[in-house]
């Protein structure tokens, strides 16, 4: 459930073009036609406030859709958020008020799946968009009321059709982002619409979410199958058994799930292949003696090498360290690493930052301990070392530091004695 920033940024210049061309071929002609007094309000006014009530009106009626769904489909729900006010359960299951942030455009409903077999998500997916037609013919019929109205010379309501036309524009923008069929920067229904088309997608899904929520909670995963056959979701599912192996340094039962994802290429994303490539090469490079992790880190595709220097997922990270500390001994390229991963890392749940920084930190270290000479105190790696050339201060040389207090004991007492002679 990979997030794609780029397809987002191209549904919110649709969501605009839409925006643009309701208030240049609807809006500005509608409001032409009437006076400030017939509209009983600023014509700006008026939009300003009917884009902030369709904003909350629309993302009650998604979230209420994914509420009643997630019911249906035999799912208890753990957290349920409007425009980040809301409901999160609690380690007691009891429910308790909450402000703050969501993965949603506009809310987030967490369900949690009674049985991972039997629990179907497909309502808590569909739901919606119907709670939103629902929300648009309402808006239709205020529209044609208010017509009717505005025909028999009664401006009182005008300003109600003008309201439900910037409703039914801010409503179907939303819209649009929710049934888009990717991935985008946010939650949205359309990505899981092309996903949960087989019981072994749902399976998994219904993994993830009840290992999330395990996660959230502090207890430890339950046991969850791990796929031959790899897809996204899949692969999200084995995840969680391939942490735990490296929780426990079981690296042969770690290369054994990511062999499963390299054989299935053509079923995951270029993204997750490529990640796995890295995690095969950082356990080779860990497990295998250094001549053949040479061998093996020179023969990879060039595509593949470009996606570890891409430094963008974790295991490309880890990877990269231990491919230019322990093979290329390039201690710029090591430094580039680790600082690129404190902005990898944040993007991460925290659960799984907490593990990939100490696997980082683990490899940063062997790296260490092959460079004693390599400075990575700056990035909170080893200690400082002294520049080359400096000169021994009293903290880097205690017998330096010895020599000069006796020196200057000394001192003293031959000044006196040649005071004496005189």
């Amino acid at each position: 459930m990979k997030k794609n920033d780029t397809m987002g940024y191209l549904v919110y210049a649709l969501m605009l073009v839409i925006a643009v061309m309701v208030g240049l071929l609807v809006l500005q002609p509608e409001f032409r036609k009437y006076t400030t007094e017939q509209l009983g309000m600023n014509s700006i006014v008026l939009v300003l406030i009917s884009i902030v009530v369709a904003i909350v009106i629309t993302a009650i009626f998604i979230e209420l859709g994914h509420l009643v769904g997630a019911k249906v489909g035999k799912y208890t729900v753990s957290s349920w958020v409007v425009l980040g006010l809301g409901f999160k359960k609690n380690k007691e299951g009891k429910n308790k008020f909450y402000a703050g942030g969501f993965d949603g455009i506009t809310g987030e409903t967490i369900m949690v799946p009674k049985d991972v077999k039997k629990s179907n998500p497909h309502p808590a997916i569909y739901f919606p968009l119907l709670f939103v037609l629902v929300e648009i013919i309402a808006y239709v019929v205020l529209i044609v009321i208010a017509s009717s109205k505005v025909a028999g010379g009664d401006y009182s309501i005008l300003w109600m059709g003008a309201a439900s036309e910037t409703g039914i524009a801010i409503s179907c923008m939303i819209l649009l982002y929710q049934i888009f069929p990717a991935a985008l920067d946010a939650k949205n229904d359309g990505y899981l619409i092309t996903i949960l088309n087989s019981k072994g997608n749902v399976e998994a899904y219904n993994s993830i979410l009840l290992a999330t929520d395990r996660a959230s909670k502090g207890l430890p995963p339950e046991a969850t199958p791990v796929y031959d056959e790899v897809t996204d979701f899949t692969a999200a599912v084995n995840d969680i058994t391939l942490y735990e192996d490296f929780a426990k340094n079981d690296l042969e039962g770690a290369l054994a799930i990511v062999e499963k994802t390299i054989a299935s290429k053509k079923h995951v994303s270029p993204s997750i292949y490529k990640s796995a490539e890295a995690n095969k090469l950082a356990i080779i490079i860990k497990t295998k003696p250094l001549e053949e992790s040479k061998k093996y880190f020179v023969a990879m595709p060039i595509e593949l090498k470009k996606f570890l220097a891409g430094l963008s997922t974790p295991a490309a990270i880890r990877a990269y360290i231990l491919a230019n500390g322990l093979i290329e001994e390039s201690i710029s390229e090591t430094e580039a690493a680790i600082e690129k991963s404190h902005e990898v890392l944040r993007k991460l749940p925290k659960d799984r930052k907490a593990q990939e920084k100490g696997m980082i930190k683990e490899d940063v270290l062997l790296v260490i301990k092959t460079h004693p000479d390599w400075d990575l105190s700056d990035y909170g790696y080893g200690e400082k070392k002294p520049a080359p050339g400096a000169l021994p201060t009293k903290e880097a040389d205690p017998e330096a530091t010895k020599i000069t207090i006796e020196a200057d004991k000394e001192a003293p007492s031959e000044k006196k004695d040649d005071k004496t002679n005189k």
